[in-house]
C-alpha cells in the first residue's frame, strides 16, 4: 500500500486504519463494554475491519497505480518485469468471460435446437390435424369427429343443427355441421388445410 495516498476525505489510508483502531479501542475500554464477552465481540469487530480497510487500502493502490503508472514508477524502484497481482486478476477475468461466452454459446445452440424441434414438432401435428380433417365424411358421429380433430372451441346449435367450431391461430377456423340425429351433414376444414368443404 501506498502511505503517502490521500484520498478524497484529506486524510491516507493508513490515517484511516489508526482512526478505525482508535475509535475500537475506545468502545473496548468504555464501562458499558467491560464484559469478557463484548471485549470478545469487539475484538473480532475490529480484525474484520483492519481486514476490509486492508483490502480497501490494496484495492486503492492497484486502481492509483493503473491512473498514475509515472507516478507509481518513480515511487518504486526498478524490478525485473514479472505478473503482478492485477495482471493475474485480468487474466483470471478473461479466463472467466471466455468459459461465460462459451456457455452463451452453448445456450443457444441449445435454444436454437429446442425452436427447431418444437416448430418441427407444430409443423407435424399441423400436418395429421390436416390429413384428420381430410377424413371428416358426411354421416360420421360425434364420436368419431372428435377422435380425430378433439373437441371444439366452441358448439352452437343453428336452427335445428349444431355447429362445431374449431380454432387454429395461424390456420384459420374451421366448422363441422351435425343433423339433429348427430351425425355429419357438412364441414369446412380452415384456410390454411386447403378450404375443404362438403
Amino acid at each position: 500500500m501506498n502511505p503517502g495516498y490521500v484520498g478524497r476525505g484529506g486524510a491516507s489510508v493508513s490515517r484511516r486504519m489508526a482512526w478505525v483502531a482508535a475509535v475500537v479501542l475506545l468502545a473496548m475500554g468504555s464501562p458499558a463494554s467491560a464484559a469478557g464477552d463484548s471485549n470478545a465481540a469487539l475484538l473480532r469487530e475490529l480484525h474484520e475491519l483492519r481486514s476490509e480497510v486492508h483490502t480497501l487500502a490494496v484495492r486503492v493502490d492497484k486502481l492509483e497505480q493503473i491512473q498514475h503508472p509515472a507516478a507509481a514508477s518513480v515511487a518504486a524502484p526498478a524490478q525485473p518485469q514479472q505478473p503482478t497481482e492485477l495482471n493475474t486478476e485480468v487474466h483470471e477475468l478473461r479466463a472467466q468471460v471466455k468459459q461465460l461466452q462459451a456457455q452463451q454459446a452453448e445456450s443457444a445452440k441449445a435454444a436454437q435446437a429446442a425452436a427447431a424441434a418444437a416448430a418441427q414438432q407444430i409443423h407435424s401435428k399441423e400436418s395429421s390435424v390436416r390429413e384428420n380433417w381430410h377424413k371428416i365424411q358426411a354421416g360420421m358421429s360425434e364420436d368419431q369427429v372428435a377422435a380425430l380433430l378433439g373437441q371444439p372451441a366452441q358448439k352452437f346449435m343453428l336452427g335445428s343443427q349444431q355447429v362445431w367450431y374449431y380454432v387454429y391461430p395461424g390456420s384459420g377456423n374451421g366448422s363441422v355441421m351435425f343433423s339433429p340425429g348427430h351425425r355429419v351433414v357438412s364441414s369446412q376444414s380452415p384456410p390454411a388445410f386447403g378450404w375443404g368443404l362438403f
